[in-house]
């Protein structure tokens, strides 16, 4: 009878431990995955982040990619910029205008081909640069006076000699301030056809 109630109690004893066992296991083997799920979450969004700053990373990289000089042509909408120095009188004529058609879609060195006589200091497809400098005195040198109650425009030289009319306006003197009218009597020197423009914008 003994015997029998301690095989009893063993049994028992050893479906219990058992039973924990498998407890144990299975507990331990859901801990194990959902730390690996709780885990990789943040690693996946940081995986993603990470992925998505490399990709703009890149673009930037090749938006910004230098482009090859030999790939650069002129195009119908390229300007060209011409600056030339002239020594005599030690000013700059700069002019700006767009590409001639016989010039649209030439390389840089095509480009300089065709324009031996100057000196390419920028060239793209929006803006071309063009300088070079000359023994002679600009023919932008111009010499304002009242004639007849108007002003009219000389052209002289680099001695300030009149050489032709230029231009008559219809600007009236005896409108002018006191001081521009009497200006104008002994003649108002004006270089560029720039600055031509800008002062008889200022007596109209």
């Amino acid at each position: 009878m003994y015997k029998l109630y301690k095989y009893t109690n063993n049994s028992i004893w050893v479906n219990i431990m058992r039973k924990a066992m498998i407890a144990i296991i299975i507990v331990t083997t859901l801990g194990f995955f959902i730390g690996i799920s709780l885990y990789n979450i943040p690693n996946k969004k940081a995986k993603e982040s990470v992925t998505k700053q490399i990709a703009s990373n890149v673009n930037i990289l090749e938006e910004n990619k230098p482009v090859n000089s030999n790939e650069i042509k002129t195009t119908p909408n390229t300007i060209i910029t011409t600056k030339v120095y002239y020594k005599k009188c030690n000013h700059v004529i700069k002019k700006s205008e767009k590409i001639d058609e016989q010039l649209i879609n030439l390389k840089e060195e095509e480009f300089k081909e065709k324009n031996k006589e100057w000196d390419i200091k920028e060239f793209n497809e929006k803006n071309i640069i063009m300088y070079r400098q000359d023994d002679d005195y600009c023919r932008e040198h111009y010499l304002l006076q009242d004639d007849n109650g108007c002003i009219a425009i000389y052209e002289i030289n680099i001695d300030d000699r009149i050489i032709n009319l230029y231009k008559k306006t219809d600007i009236v003197t005896k409108y002018l301030a006191e001081e521009d009218r009497k200006n104008l009597v002994d003649g108002v020197k004006v270089c560029g056809k720039e600055k031509l423009n800008k002062i008889l914008e200022d007596y109209e």
